[in-house]
C-alpha cells in the first residue's frame, strides 16, 4: 500500500527553515583584561581604586555587545610590575574587591596575606578566588552598563607603599556569532 506524502512537503520545508533560522550556535573566546593599581602612599595602609568599563578594556567584548550570553572568570593572575621598597616589605593583609560603578554591592574577589612584595616583582601567581566576588564581577562585565570598580586595599608591614600591583583577569566569553 502506497501512502501519498506530497501534502507534507510544505510542512517539512517550514520546519527546516525554522530550524536553520534558530541554529545560532554560541562561540566561546578567551579574553584577558589587564589592570594596574599604581600606589604611592606614606602610611602602612594602601587603597587602590580603578574604575573600568569592560567594553573599553576589550575590543572583543565591545564587538559582541548584546550578543554576549555569558562571562566566566577563569583566573586572576597577580604580580608587581614596579616595586620600590625593602626586601622584607610584605602585604600583612590585602583584599581585592569589586563594586558596581557607583560603589554599591561590594564583594571580595580574593584575599592575600603575608606576601613578600619583592618576590612578586614580575613573578606571576594565581589568586585564590572567592565565589561571591567572582560571580559579582562576571555579572557586572556581562550586563549594562558593563562598568565596575576594583579596589585593592590592605596593610603592609613597612611604610611607604610605593608599587604597581598588576592583575591579568582571564575570562571566557560566550556569545552568539556576529
Amino acid at each position: 500500500m502506497h501512502v501519498k506524502t506530497d501534502f507534507l512537503k510544505p510542512f517539512y520545508l517550514v520546519l527546516l527553515t525554522i530550524f536553520l533560522a534558530c541554529d545560532k550556535s554560541e562561540i566561546e573566546q578567551n579574553i584577558t583584561i589587564t589592570v594596574d593599581f599604581v600606589l604611592d602612599e606614606s602610611s602602612l595602609e594602601f587603597n587602590g581604586l580603578v574604575f573600568l568599563n569592560a567594553f573599553d578594556e576589550s575590543h572583543v567584548l565591545d564587538d559582541y555587545g548584546d550578543n554576549i550570553t555569558g562571562i566566566e572568570i577563569l583566573n586572576i593572575i597577580y604580580f608587581m610590575s614596579y616595586f620600590n621598597g625593602p626586601g622584607s616589605q610584605q602585604f600583612n593583609s590585602a583584599n581585592l574587591e569589586v563594586t558596581g560603578p557607583d560603589g554599591s554591592g561590594a564583594a571580595i574577589i580574593a584575599s592575600l596575606s603575608d606576601e613578600i612584595m619583592q618576590n612578586l616583582l614580575y613573578e606571576r601567581k594565581e589568586m585564590p578566588l572567592q565565589e561571591e566576588g567572582v560571580k559579582r564581577l562576571e555579572k557586572l562585565i556581562k550586563n549594562e552598563p558593563h562598568e565596575f570598580r576594583l579596589l585593592f586595599t590592605g596593610i603592609s608591614n613597612i611604610a611607604p607603599n610605593d608599587f604597581t600591583f598588576t592583575l591579568e583577569i582571564g575570562m571566557k566569553m560566550s556569545a552568539f556569532p556576529l
